[in-house]
């Protein structure tokens, strides 16, 4: 209710209308952990026979009660179930094969072993190996079709930092915050932590 009216009666009504339109589907287990646990479709749950958010159930037969605000079937036959949400076949893919990266960054002293900088950075992720293809066109290695969308031209963010001289190494703290960015990257800032040096290859 809260989520859309303010915390009062009208958010405590439309809490209870939404409570009136759900029914749940109670097994009438009450013991933690039990051994077996019924599916809808009446067999139990195991790996090869699940469900996910946004599958339906329909049909089911049992006993209708109300209590705790919800009412709930107790069945006593399998319910029909359909799979609508099914899981992919392969996770969709995240990064890329071909890359261009610079940074720009301006320090200054603040006390022995203690600095201040400024930086900026500038890149782009490909989906396809050895193209700066930006679409969907974009291929693997092989040839293989890569659906991964429209990657822009490049990603860009300005931010600032402590640089701390330590034995082990540099230290460095970096407070970034994205200007161009792609509709997977998000738009707030974010704090990158790193110690040691850097190295050109």
């Amino acid at each position: 209710g809260t989520a859309i009216d303010e915390p009062g009666s009208p958010a405590n009504a439309r809490t209870l209308a939404t409570t009136l339109r759900r029914i749940t589907l109670d097994d009438a287990l009450s013991a933690q952990n039990p051994s077996v646990l019924r599916h809808p479709n009446g067999d139990p749950f195991s790996l090869s026979n699940r469900f996910r958010g946004g599958d339906t159930v329909q049909n089911a037969i049992g006993v209708l009660g109300y209590d705790f605000s919800l009412y709930r079937i107790f069945p006593t036959g399998a319910a029909t179930y359909t799979a609508t949400n099914l899981r992919p076949a392969s996770p969709e893919p995240v990064g890329g094969s071909t890359y261009w990266f610079s940074s720009t960054e301006y320090s200054i002293p603040i006390i022995e072993r203690l600095r201040f900088a400024m930086f900026y950075d500038i890149g782009m992720v490909y989906p396809g190996a050895y193209s700066f293809a930006s679409e969907t066109a974009a291929t693997d290695a092989i040839g293989n079709p890569l659906v991964r969308g429209n990657t822009g031209l490049y990603n860009d963010n300005w931010g600032v930092g402590i640089r701390l001289n330590l034995p082990i190494g540099p230290l460095r703290l970096d407070y970034g915050i994205p200007i161009t960015r792609g509709p997977d990257t998000g738009s707030g800032g974010k704090f990158q932590f790193g110690v040691g040096w850097t190295r050109d290859f």
